[in-house]
């Protein structure tokens, strides 16, 4: 696919106005608000959001703190499914050998998630699984057939409740099947994040939606970037690891590569997010 064609497959994704459920997560910052924890006199844990801030300030603070610990926990499930579907051979046969890879990826992820309240923004990556067959999958795009059917595969196996079709995974494997390359589509993913929790803050009447704008353009490409730069020290890290042991790499280790270092790095923002259903008044699904 063209570079011209993929800049526009880029804008196409970052619509707001696309189906895919989108606004119905903030990400746990309506628990956060809720529990007081961006009022003036905490300092909690998602950053300086102590005494002598603003309420945008503090709202700034979690969302920076957010981004980074999602990244952390979900970027290289992410890349670990696009490089699974961009590096299958059509002509070998791997069908079967790549749906199962991306199915473990799915439920290795669940596993690591705290709680059922974010497993619950899983409906996001099922609604991106449908948006790809119900739009993108025309012969217009010159797809790869096999790679189409391991999506339409994948969306199947979640209808019957078979996965889970997590975000990371299911967005990964729409990018790679549509010929958007990996460092492109973990910026859009972590994009798109960071814009749900700012319209999240501005829905919640923490910033306005001028300030929203701004905030993004002030400071989006720096936290996205900081966050990309996380996930791989982290990665780096599990690499040397890896290098000091003796022990023979089992198979799910092989065929996960990469994914030690996924990581939980902002505990208490997860446990807020999960009392998000004891909330007296909700506004979110999660």
């Amino acid at each position: 696919m063209g570079e011209k064609n993929s800049d526009l497959l880029l804008l196409l994704l970052s619509d707001s106005n696309l189906p895919t459920g989108g606004f119905i997560s903030s990400s746990g910052l309506e628990s956060f608000t809720h529990h007081g924890m961006l009022s003036p006199s905490s300092s909690s844990a998602a950053g300086s959001a102590g005494s002598g801030k603003t309420l945008e300030e503090r709202t700034v603070a979690f969302w920076e703190n957010a981004v980074v610990a999602y990244a952390n926990q979900g970027l290289w499930f992410l890349i670990e499914a696009h490089r699974t579907l961009e590096g299958m051979n059509s002509k070998r046969g791997e069908r079967a050998l790549v749906l199962e890879k991306i199915l473990e990826l799915d439920r290795r992820y669940d596993t690591i998630l705290m709680n059922d309240v974010t497993r619950r923004t899983r409906a996001q990556g099922l609604a991106h699984l449908v948006l790809f067959e119900k739009c993108f999958v025309v012969p217009e795009m010159k797809m790869d057939g096999e790679k189409v059917q391991v999506l339409k595969e994948f969306k199947n196996a979640a209808r019957r409740g078979e996965c889970h079709a997590h975000q990371p995974i299911a967005f990964g494997i729409l990018c790679a099947a549509l010929g958007i390359s990996s460092k492109r589509t973990q910026y859009l993913h972590l994009f798109l994040y960071s814009r749900s929790i700012l319209s999240a803050a501005v829905r919640l009447n923490l910033i306005g939606p001028y300030a929203s704008q701004r905030i993004l353009v002030t400071r989006g490409d720096d936290v996205i970037t900081r966050a990309l730069s996380s996930t791989e020290k982290l990665s780096s890290l599990a690499s040397s690891s890896s290098q000091r042991s003796d022990a023979a790499p089992t198979k799910a280790e092989v065929m996960l590569n990469g994914l030690k270092n996924s990581a939980t790095t902002n505990p208490l923002m997860e446990i807020l997010s999960g009392r998000h259903d004891v909330v007296h008044s909700r506004m979110f699904n999660s």
